[in-house]
């Protein structure tokens, strides 16, 4: 069994865990920013199969944050391994080369349809293309209200 496998990111501006402020401007930056987080986490593989001869593993990837780029701050959908490698490669193609710059992550339409949507590829491409007659926010909405596994949030 594959263990579970959890990843959280920090933005730039966010000082690394043990790191000291200055004297005086620690308050302050409590105060006037709120940290912001993104964990997701890959787990539970499940054996599927399609037929008698062909199977595949599944894997639950949840998500967890704070950060204004998300519509819905919580969600869980499953994705298959092939669904990975080819987010992989729209990534790659988004950005030339896979460089953790969250902005440039963080803004593909597709990433987040991934992440909060039971799309398949083919419907996440039309989605983030606009050639769907709703919304990348509409399908995140519509998957949210249909997998309760998290509390309602309150706007």
């Amino acid at each position: 069994m594959l263990p579970n496998l959890s990843y959280s990111c920090t933005f730039p501006n966010e000082r690394p865990r043990g790191e000291r402020f200055p004297t005086g401007r620690m308050d302050k930056t409590i105060k006037d920013k709120k940290k912001e987080f993104i964990s997701v986490w890959v787990r539970d593989p499940r054996v599927k199969k399609e037929d008698s001869w062909h199977s595949y593993v599944d894997y639950e990837i949840c998500v967890h944050t704070n950060s204004m780029c998300f519509t819905k701050k919580t969600s869980c959908v499953r994705r298959r391994y092939r669904e990975f490698t080819w987010l992989r490669q729209r990534l790659q193609d988004n950005a030339v080369l896979i460089v953790l710059q969250i902005n440039v992550l963080l803004s593909d339409s597709r990433l987040h349809l991934f992440l909060q949507t039971q799309l398949n590829t083919t419907e996440i491409e039309a989605c983030a293309s606009g050639q769907t007659d709703y919304t990348v926010d509409d399908a995140v909405h519509r998957h949210a209200t249909s997998n309760r596994r998290f509390p309602v949030e309150e706007a």
